[in-house]
């Protein structure tokens, strides 16, 4: 295995509906650390669900955080 697969990767999660909350339930190996919806509801009730997020209102700021990779 290369050395950069073990470490925790950061992810962006654009996208908070059943695919991004299934996602967020089922993680392991990885970090969410930034989340954005288009949908207020979506994005804050994952934002919840997960505690320790950053939470997004744009998709400017978003794209703009640090992380690994964006998971849509």
């Amino acid at each position: 295995m290369v050395p950069w697969a073990r470490q925790m990767k950061r992810i962006g999660l654009l996208g908070c509906g059943a695919i991004g909350s299934i996602i967020a339930r089922h993680k392991a190996s990885v970090e969410i650390t930034a989340l954005y919806d288009k949908i207020p509801e979506r994005r804050e009730q994952l934002a919840t669900m997960l505690g320790d997020t950053k939470l997004h209102t744009n998709f400017d700021s978003f794209i703009r955080d640090e992380f690994d990779i964006v998971v849509e």
